[in-house]
This record gives structure tokens, sequence and C-alpha cells, in this order.
């Protein structure tokens, strides 16, 4: 998406870390819901006595043992002795979960079907019975929500690369630390940056200025929601659209580039100004160079779409930043310093900032 053609809000944000949405297009959409929030990964408690499309079928009275039928296996959350809770159920079989291995009988669907059964904060775990799915109390690793910080007590919900090396692109509930660090107090992130192991507070994110490092500042998710995100004072919301969330980052000046370290000075949305995000860049970036996301050109330039970039035969490729108040400098054929917002439009201080681009 390039530059925001009207008032988006944070729907129209612009991510940091590596898994950013694409190049920039002015007017286009960000082809996320900007009013959904992280998902919660299902609920903390499951209705008794009904069906619903999770397979359930049957429940039994608190202190009987619950029969199943032949086509139902038994939902059997274990309590501190070991055995099932009142709240087991029973479930229909066919809704894709093996109890033995925990799971998913149709491996093609990109669906933790064991999970959903077991809910929020709860783990299967593989046992030896096939007509019962075993239920282990396990809020670590589950998803959660930044906004509401929905994780129990001795756990925060953090934003991580589910596995997938450096960025971010899941939610998970993580042991507090003994010690937490408070907010803007230098932090450590074991594994760097998306591993999710950091020691920072309830609500902060330990935001890593060297992507491939490990330390960094503890920094606070933005709290609200998306249509009202509220931030510390001189910090400003940045949002990452794949997760539905924000974290509260410094403001920056594009022109100067004056982030800390190797940061890029990069758009928070048009009400929200500008930030420091991790530049993704890696041995790519330079001016023409193809890219993908806002964050993997060379800082004081940033993805533009091929229809802004004559020379451009990839989805996207770097271009400058510019300064409408000072003459044309714009390397690229037919590109002149067009401006970043519409007339009118502009967030007070970045009144000036333009974009090398052939004018759409």
């Amino acid at each position: 998406m390039l530059r925001n053609r009207r008032r988006q809000g944070l729907g129209a944000v612009i991510m940091g870390a590596s898994l950013l949405v694409g190049c920039l297009r002015p007017g286009s959409g960000t082809g996320a819901d900007p009013t959904a929030t992280a998902s919660s990964g299902g609920t903390s408690e499951e209705s008794a006595g009904t069906s619903s499309a999770s397979g359930e079928s049957s429940t039994g009275t608190t202190g009987d043992p619950v029969v199943c039928a032949e086509d139902e296996i038994l939902v059997c959350r274990v309590d501190e002795s070991g055995e099932c809770g009142a709240d087991a159920r029973c479930v229909d079989a066919s809704y894709g979960c093996d109890p033995v291995t925990c799971d998913d009988v149709d491996e093609w669907i990109e669906l933790d079907h064991c999970e959903a059964l077991c809910g929020f904060l709860w783990d299967c775990e593989p046992q030896g019975d096939p007509s019962v799915l075993r239920c282990v109390y396990g809020p670590e690793g589950e998803s959660c929500s930044p906004w509401e910080q929905n994780c129990p007590e001795e756990y925060k919900c953090t934003i991580w690369s589910g596995g997938q090396g450096i960025g971010y692109n899941a939610t998970t509930c993580a042991l507090r630390p003994a010690q937490p660090k408070q907010q803007g107090e230098p932090c450590s992130s074991v594994g760097g940056a998306g591993s999710g192991d950091d020691d920072c507070g309830r609500g902060l994110l330990c935001w890593i200025d060297d992507v491939q490092g490990e330390m960094g500042t503890c920094t606070p998710f933005c709290t609200g929601d998306w249509g009202a995100p509220i931030c510390p004072d001189g910090l400003q919301c940045a949002g990452f659209l794949s997760l539905g969330i924000g974290v509260c980052l410094k403001g920056c000046d594009p022109l100067a580039q004056d982030c800390p370290g190797d940061d890029l000075c990069l758009p928070q949305g048009e009400d929200y100004g500008w930030g420091c995000m991790l530049d993704a860049s890696g041995e790519a970036g330079a001016y023409g160079d193809p890219c993908d996301a806002p964050n993997t050109c060379d800082r004081g330039l940033l993805c533009l779409g091929p229809e802004l970039f004559l020379e451009c035969g990839a989805e996207g490729c770097c271009s400058p930043f510019c300064d409408l108040d000072s003459p044309n400098t714009c390397p690229g054929a037919s590109q002149t310093c067009v401006a970043w917002y519409d007339e009118g439009d502009a967030v007070k201080g970045y009144e000036n900032v333009g974009f090398c681009a052939v004018p759409p």
C-alpha cells in the first residue's frame, strides 16, 4: 500500500519488524480489518449442555461420570487430582481431532481442532485412548490479546514469530519474569526479536533496536482500541496489521531519519505520524532494489509499487523520501517529489514530507 489518499486511521498503518504488509500504493486498503483485535484463541470456558459448530453434543452433570456414544469422544480437562473435571463433555468424533496424537485428522486443513476443543488456556496432551481427548491446563503458548492482557496473572500476553524466525506474526501467553523490567528500561530477549522470551513486565514488549540482537528497551503495547489507541506521552501507536495490535513507539523525522541504531523512520498511519522500525532489508534495500514490505528498503527509502516507479520490474522497488520544500532531486525517470499527505491532511510537523515517484 502506498500513501493513504484519505484518512483511514490505524487500518492504514505500516508496521515494523520483518513481517509487514506489502509495498505502498496510493488509496489502497490494508487487506485487514482495522477494528479486529488479536484472536484470544477461544473462550475461557465452554457452555455446558449445548451443541455448537465445535462438535459438542452433550455434557454430564457435575459429579456424574460422562458416558459418550460410539461416534463421540470425551473431552476431558484434567483437574488437580488427575481426573476429568466437572466440565467433561462429549463431542462428535468426526470433528477432525485425533486424541491419541493431538493432531488434526486432515493435515491439509490449517486448524488445530484438538486445541480448539480443549479451549483457551488448555493444551491437548497425547495419550493412548482414541475415545478420550485429554486436556491439561497450560496457558504458555496460547494465543491472546495484548489489548486486553487476558492471560492468567502469572503470564503476560506478548507477540512473537510463531517459531518462524525473526519478526512478529502471532500472539502468545508467556511467563512473566520474576523481576520484570519497567517501561523505558533496558531489556533482553533471549533468541532475539520475535522469540517472545523477554524480561519486560506485563503489557510491555522488549523492542529490539538491532534485528539480529537480543538487547532493547521495554516498550508498551497500545491500550484502548483501534479506534482510539492510547500511548504514553511522546510515543505513537504503530500497528501490526496481521495481528490486529499496536505497539507504542517514539516519533521520528522521515527526512532526517533520526531513529537510534539501524532503525528506519516509517509512517504509522495518516493520523499517527512516524515511528522507528526495525530494518529488515538485509543485504538488499538500495535505490531500485526489489522489495515487498515497507521496512525492506534501506534508511531513507520506502517500498513503492511498480506503477510509481517506471524502472521497477518487481512487486515493488525502493525509492527515497524527499523534501517538498527543496528542489527536485529524485533519481528515477519521470519521478518528482510527491506529497505524502493530501492537502490539509498532514500531521503537524510533517507537511513537507514527500516521496520520489511517478505522479499517480
